[in-house]
């Protein structure tokens, strides 16, 4: 596992952004360390295909 912040990953500028990236993903790291599991709802064809063309 990397020790980079994942903002800085990401190559986000923002310090705000990047906080909120990094609080956000030291939550759910914590989640799964302490043993949650991830919830799959639906299936996500619909937001892919919103990213493949660019409207997200």
């Amino acid at each position: 596992m990397s020790r980079r912040a994942v903002s800085e990953m990401l190559d986000i500028a923002d310090g705000y952004t990047a906080f909120c990236i990094d609080e956000a993903a030291a939550y759910v790291m914590g989640k799964l360390q302490s043993g949650a599991t991830p919830i799959k709802r639906g299936n996500n064809s619909e937001t892919a295909q919103l990213l493949q063309k660019g409207r997200w």
